[in-house]
C-alpha cells in the first residue's frame, strides 16, 4: 500500500568561527507520514546525534527515530455483535447504536516494535427488517416488516419459512415466520373446490360448504345436510347446492351422532374439525370477533339478496343461504337471511351461531341456537 511520507528536518546550527575549532550544530527531527487510503500516520521523533566532520566544521543531524505510531480506523458493525477487527475486543454490552471511540495501546508492536496507539470509530448500526412492500398472497399474516423482532416466531405453523430482509447497512434480521399458507383453492371430502380469501390475517373458504362426507379414508357420511328447495325458485336444487351450500346440524357439522352429547373431536391442533377439509376447522372466537369488526355490508355478496346486496369490499361474499327450521321442518330465509355455526371459546359442546338479514347492518349472535336446526358452514384454515 502506498504511503505518503513527509520530513521535515529542522537544523539549530551554532558554530563558532574560532580559529582552528570545529563548528558544532545541533539537529532535531520531526517525522510525519500518511496513508490518505487508511487514514493511519505516525508521528513524533526525537533528536539523535551523529558528529560529522565537512569543510572543516563539526556539526551533528537529526535523524528520525519514532517512538509512537497512532492509527486511526474507521469501521462499523452491527448491534449485538462483539467487535474483534483490528485488535480490539469489544463486547456487545459496552456498544451501543450510533457511533464511539475506542482506544488500544500495544507496546512494541510489529514489525518495527515501536508503540502503537489506535484510535477506532466504530458505528454501530442497528439490526432490524425493512419493511416489506410486496404483497405476499398466501401468507399468513401479511407483513409489515417494521414489526419484527429478529428471533420472534409470528403466527402460526405450517413449516419454517425463513425471510431475510436486507437492510441498506447489510445488518439483516432474519426472521422465522411460522406462517400458515392460504391456497387459492381447496378441496372437501367430495372433491367440491373452494376459493379462499384472506380477512383479519385468517384463511376463510369464500363459499359455503356442500361436502356429504366427512374427510378421511373411511370416508364417513354426513347425517344430516340439506339442500334449501324452494318450489317457488327458479333454480334446481343442483344449482341451488353450488350456489348456496348446504345446511348443516350443530350435530352433523362439528361430526357427532345426532342428539349426542359428546364433545366434538379435536385434530392435532386442538381444532373442531367437523366438516372442513382436513387442516381446516369451523370458525372459533377468534376468527368470528374479527369477523364481528366488519358490517353487513362490507361482508355480503353483491347480489342475490332481496334489496340487492352488500358492497363486498372484504371480498368474504356472506350469501343468504337462509336456514332449515327443525320444528317446522320448513326452509325459511333464502334471499333475506344468512345463519352460521362457529365454535364456543368455552365449550366445544355447546352449538352458537351467529347471523345476520338483509335489513341488518351488522352480524349478531343467535340466541339459543337450536342443534337440531340446520345453518352454513364456513372453514378457516388451522394456524
Amino acid at each position: 500500500m502506498k504511503r505518503y511520507v513527509t520530513l521535515f528536518w529542522v537544523f539549530i546550527v551554532n558554530y563558532f568561527a574560532l580559529s582552528g575549532q570545529p563548528q558544532t550544530a545541533c539537529g532535531t527531527v520531526v517525522s510525519a507520514h500518511t496513508d490518505p487510503l487508511t487514514g493511519t500516520y505516525s508521528v513524533v521523533g526525537q533528536p539523535f546525534y551523529r558528529q560529522v566532520v565537512a569543510d572543516g566544521y563539526e556539526y551533528s543531524y537529526g535523524v528520525a527515530q519514532a517512538q509512537l505510531e497512532t492509527v486511526l480506523v474507521n469501521d462499523e458493525t452491527c448491534e449485538n455483535e462483539p467487535y474483534t477487527e483490528n485488535g480490539f475486543d469489544i463486547p456487545t454490552s459496552e456498544m451501543s447504536v450510533g457511533s464511539s471511540n475506542y482506544e488500544h495501546y500495544t507496546k512494541n508492536a510489529a514489525p518495527l516494535g515501536y508503540d502503537r496507539l489506535a484510535k477506532l470509530v466504530l458505528v454501530v448500526w442497528p439490526t432490524y427488517a425493512s419493511e416489506a412492500t410486496e404483497m405476499y398472497y398466501g401468507l399468513l399474516p401479511v407483513i409489515d416488516g417494521s414489526e419484527m423482532k429478529n428471533g420472534e416466531d409470528y403466527h402460526v405453523v405450517e413449516g419454517d419459512n425463513i425471510i431475510n430482509y436486507h437492510t441498506i447497512h447489510g445488518c439483516d434480521s432474519v426472521v422465522t415466520l411460522h406462517a400458515s399458507l392460504c391456497p387459492y383453492t381447496v378441496k372437501d371430502a367430495d372433491s367440491n373446490l373452494y376459493n379462499t380469501l384472506i380477512l383479519d390475517n385468517f384463511c376463510w373458504t369464500k363459499s359455503n360448504m356442500r361436502t356429504t362426507h366427512y374427510f378421511g379414508d373411511a370416508h364417513v357420511a354426513v347425517p344430516f345436510s340439506k339442500v334449501y328447495h324452494s318450489y317457488s325458485s327458479s333454480l334446481n336444487v343442483a344449482e341451488l347446492e353450488e350456489m348456496f351450500g348446504r345446511l348443516y346440524t350443530w350435530y352433523s357439522a362439528v361430526n357427532i351422532p345426532e342428539g349426542s352429547d359428546a364433545n366434538p373431536p379435536l385434530d392435532s391442533d386442538g381444532f373442531v374439525r367437523g366438516i372442513c377439509p382436513a387442516g381446516w376447522h369451523l370458525p372459533a372466537e377468534p376468527e368470528t370477533e374479527a369477523l364481528f369488526t366488519h358490517t353487513a355490508d362490507e361482508l355480503q355478496s353483491s347480489d342475490f339478496w332481496l334489496t340487492g346486496g352488500g358492497l363486498n369490499t372484504t371480498g368474504f361474499t356472506l350469501l343468504p343461504a337462509g336456514k332449515y327450521n327443525s320444528s317446522t321442518e320448513r326452509f325459511e330465509g333464502l334471499l333475506t337471511d344468512a345463519y352460521f355455526w362457529k365454535i364456543s371459546g368455552s365449550s366445544f359442546s355447546e352449538p352458537i351461531a351467529f347471523c345476520t338479514a338483509y335489513y341488518c347492518g351488522v352480524l349478531m349472535p343467535v340466541p339459543d341456537a337450536y342443534p337440531l336446526d340446520a345453518f352454513s358452514v364456513r372453514c378457516v384454515k388451522n394456524y
